[in-house]
């Protein structure tokens, strides 16, 4: 309510609008009231979705920093969504740093391999020619999931290479299929996705680091990528601006 000790608003235009808000709710009858509550509620989140985040970078990341953001994103609940881009960024760096000319396809989360013709959530092609297909899981992989993956993914396209990037260990029978598959000429491996991260951005050399984190910040900045993830980021590179270089990671 207006009136009272005078009060310091950073945002005196909102405030006003906010009272005028109130008052006109004060007339209206119980379901009037939450209509337009739904409303304004709705509104609120288009606006908010849609908000312009300016993602924060650092000037020349060092590789602690850069681990220390991974391990903080890794964190944040993402339905996948995070693991996949932090491994479409390292792609699309290892490719521009070592000129191999791949073409790195991520489809996004949740949509069907199959039906768009992908080889995995990442498809990596050179100059039209499958190279590499990829699967990035939070999800532990057991043998059914490495058979299926063979019978629809690898075997079909003719794949000498498929990885499994992971954020959990693979069961044992999964990995001995895979051996399987390998013997016969179609490699099924696996690395774990912070580790496979770190180790390639302690190869790549400090300007590619700084790549590895323009990718990112790219693939973030994306259309229709959620404005949480773009929040959690800004948060964990204030963390990761905080670190010091040490020797180790």
């Amino acid at each position: 309510m207006e009136g009272g000790e005078p009060r310091i608003q950073q945002d005196k235009a909102g405030f006003a609008a906010m009272v005028e808000i109130v008052d006109y709710l004060r007339e209206l009858d119980a379901e009037t009231v939450k209509k337009y509550l739904r409303f304004l509620l709705r509104r609120f989140i288009v606006l908010r979705e849609s908000h312009n985040i300016t993602l924060k970078r650092i000037s020349k990341p060092n590789l602690e920093q850069l681990s220390c953001l991974i391990k903080g994103m890794l964190t944040i609940k993402s339905g996948g969504r995070i693991p996949a881009l932090l491994a479409t960024a390292m792609f699309q760096t290892i490719s521009e740093c070592h000129a191999l000319g791949w073409e790195v396809e991520f489809q996004g989360v949740n949509v069907a391999d199959k039906a768009s013709g992908a080889a995995g959530d990442i498809t990596i092609r050179k100059h039209g020619t499958l190279v590499l297909g990829v699967e990035v899981t939070e999800r532990p992989i057991d043998q059914a999931r490495v058979t299926l993956t063979f019978n629809q993914k690898v075997s079909p396209s003719g794949l000498a290479d498929y990885l499994f990037i992971t954020t959990a260990r693979p069961e044992d029978d999964a990995l001995a299929a895979a051996r399987r598959y390998t013997s016969v000429g179609h490699e099924m491996n696996f690395v774990p996705l912070v580790e496979w991260l770190v180790h390639n951005l302690a190869t790549v050399g400090p300007a590619c680091r700084s790549l590895f984190q323009a990718k990112m910040i790219e693939l973030l900045g994306a259309q229709g990528v959620p404005a949480e993830m773009r929040v959690a980021w800004n948060d964990k590179m204030d963390e990761a601006i905080g670190v010091k270089p040490t020797s180790r990671v």
